[in-house]
């Protein structure tokens, strides 16, 4: 599958505008979001992880320090936290987070 460019532009301070390009990660076939810099050309920041614990399908890891760039991306209404879990061996924390359907890879 080739990755998917969103029309989705994330303004935050300190950081370039980004923009969410979207995979599936190949272990649990779960959507996968990267920030990429387009003005760049290069990925700024993976803003999903990818975790052993079961999801609902749409649903994505957004560990607690992307938590500014998941601010953008709920205020225009492409994505909402619906809980959280622990996860690694230093009590990393992640949001359990809803995707909006633009914002899930589809098969290519």
């Amino acid at each position: 599958m080739s990755l998917t460019v969103t029309s989705i532009r994330i303004n935050v301070p300190d950081a370039p505008t980004l923009t969410p390009v979207l995979d599936r990660y190949v272990m649990g076939d779960r959507p996968a979001v990267m920030l990429y810099d387009l003005a760049e050309e290069e990925p700024w920041y993976d803003l999903t992880v990818n975790l052993d614990d079961a999801l609902p399908e749409g649903c994505a890891f957004v560990p607690y320090d992307r938590r500014v760039y998941l601010d953008a991306l709920i205020e225009q209404g492409y994505a909402t936290i619906i809980g959280d879990t622990s996860y690694g061996n230093f009590g990393q924390r992640a949001y359990i987070v809803q995707l909006a359907p633009k914002l899930i890879a589809k098969e290519a």
